[in-house]
This record gives C-alpha cells, structure tokens and sequence, in this order.
C-alpha cells in the first residue's frame, strides 16, 4: 500500500512530460494522457566490496585489529621470511612491538640457526633463507641485493643462476616442513638496483605458480629515511625506483606488495610529508616515524624509530591475514 501512494503522489506533483526517475529499481506505469512514467523504489544498501589485490600500504595500518580472529589463528600457522640487510630489521622489530602492545598478535623471531618448526601459536618471521650467492646451501641470515637477483657483489645486473639458487631455497624449505607462507627481499641503501629487483622476484612469483608451492613471494619498496629524506637528486631518483615496482605491481592483480616507502611517508593522523627537488615532489619519512615511543622495542631499529617500526608492525598482520585468505571486509 505505501508502494502506491507513493507512486500516486508522484503522479499528481510532477509534470505529466516524461519520465521520472527516483533511483535504480522500480517500474513504470500508464499516466492518463498516455504517457509512461518511470518510478524506482529505494533499494537496501549493498554489502561492502571486499577488497582484490593485497597491497599493504599506509591505508592499512589502522585495520590491523578488524582481522578476524578466524585468519588471526591462520597467520599463527605461518613462517615468513623477509630477506636483506639493516633496514630489515624494522619489519622483525615491527612484529615484536605489536605482540608487547596486544599478546593476541604472538610472534617468534629467529636470527640464527635452524628456523623454527611449524607451530599454531605464534607467528614465525625470519631473515633466514637457504643459501646465497656464496653457499648453494645452509641457512643464511644477512641477505645483499647480489644474493636476491645479482650475479656478483656490487654488480645488480639481474642473473637467473642466482634466482634460480633462491627458487631451489624456496623448495628446499618446503620439502624439509619448513614451508614459507611468505617471503620478500627487504631494501636496504642499494642504487641501480629496481630493474632486476623487480624481474628476479616476478621470475620467485612464477617459479611457485608453476610449481604448485604456496609460498606468496611479494614486492616492497625501499627506504625514505636518512639521505634518501633530503632535497636531492639522489633521493627523487630512488623516489622514482619504488613509483616503478608499484606500477608493476598494480599492473596484475594477482601481485602483493608491502608498500615499506608509503608506510613510513605517513604519520598516525594520515598527513603525509614531503621533500622537493627541481620542482618534483617525493615521499619521505615522517618524523613521526623516525621517533621512538613508550613501547619502543628497542627505541630504533632498521635506520627507523619505534614508531615506524610499530606502523610496519601492524601492516604485516594484515597483509598476511589477507595472504591466508581473510577478504579484508571488516564484519
């Protein structure tokens, strides 16, 4: 009854010229002149989209304590590396500080030796990987640029022999029930590097799709911090670097990245700073985040304050929640 009066209403105040539409469903109905009019009752508001492709950037940072508890008990099952150098460390650190801020996000972090075996209780994260440019086997922690994707030390010429030592570490694991959920290569200073970056950890990406491992290796972007925060051509350049290992991400949808760079850039209240040279505007670190807090786990760690480090910390958990298969809705 309501549905009619509403639609007789229509009909008396509006103009009998043409059609009137009122939203996106409804019907039409016979004026007495013989003209059609449109009528559309309001419909319930649509469910939220769930997100698509896992890009862990600065946007995420807060939501880290809308995963469910479900994916929560998911990436407690997981063993993560996250390879490199000093800048590494702030992801390890990140973690850690979470877990001294809320128990419910428990992680183990290993630095040496034998990593650790699987377990439904704690998150494992590591640097540990098998093998670098120097040792086809035996677990090593400290991992260079060469080591990911080059052939010899301070040559970052792309080599697929070294990507396939690391493709054979990846199976190695997996075969010895040390499977990695995850893993990347975590920057460091290292110039000219982003081109065979990017093709060595795509070829990672298509050696564990063709070979049926559920390891998800993902992208990151590098440093804002120390020289690279300047007003220099150095540090647009190597802005410029992380611009195009987004766009490679964001060109398939089926790529995760862990925005390191955009992370940091932004302080807790969602400004974001800034640095110009010649007229072009890059990300840097906030100083926000090269501070320590109350909670510091230590006060600096990986060239970043605890407060970076805290923000790395948080976007982990939910890019591997989304890893292990949470569709980023918060219910």
């Amino acid at each position: 009854m309501k549905k009619i009066l509403y639609i007789l209403v229509i009909f008396i105040v509006l103009p009998v010229s043409g059609q009137i539409n009122l939203g996106n469903k409804g019907g039409s109905f016979l004026s007495k002149n013989g003209v059609f009019l449109s009528y559309t009752i309001p419909s319930e508001p649509e469910e939220p989209e769930p997100y698509t492709q896992i890009i862990a950037n600065h946007s995420v940072v807060a939501l880290y304590d809308d995963i469910p508890q479900q994916w929560i008990d998911s990436v407690k099952k997981m063993f993560v590396t996250v390879a490199g150098q000093s800048h590494a460390e702030g992801y390890f650190t990140g973690v850690q500080m979470l877990e001294e801020l809320d128990a419910t996000y428990a992680v183990s972090v290993v630095s040496s030796g034998t990593p650790e075996s699987y377990t439904t209780s704690n998150l494992r994260m590591s640097g540990a990987m098998w093998g670098n440019l120097e040792n086809a086997t035996g677990w090593i922690y400290g991992y260079d640029t060469w080591d990911w994707a080059g052939g010899t030390p301070y040559d970052y010429t792309y080599s697929q022999s070294q990507a396939e030592r690391v493709m054979a570490g990846i199976s190695y694991a997996h075969n010895n029930g040390l499977t990695k959920a995850a893993m990347a290569y975590g920057y460091c200073y290292n110039e000219g590097y982003w081109e065979s970056y990017i093709t060595a950890t795509q070829a990672l990406v298509d050696y564990c799709e063709a070979h049926g491992l559920p390891t998800k290796v993902f992208f990151t972007t590098g440093p804002a911090d120390g020289h690279l925060a300047a007003a220099t051509e150095e540090a647009y350049t190597e802005s410029l670097r992380w611009t195009a290992i987004r766009n490679h991400v964001l060109a398939d949808s089926t790529l995760i990245l862990f925005d390191y760079n955009d992370i940091l850039s932004y302080n807790d209240a969602g400004q974001q700073q800034t640095q110009t040279w010649n007229g072009h505007i890059y990300p840097v670190i906030h100083t926000e985040n090269t501070t320590g807090d109350i909670t510091c786990y230590p006060c600096s760690s990986g060239h970043i304050g605890g407060n970076g480090c805290l923000k790395l910390g948080k976007a982990m958990w939910w890019m591997l929640a989304r890893i292990a298969g949470w569709n980023g809705v918060i219910e």
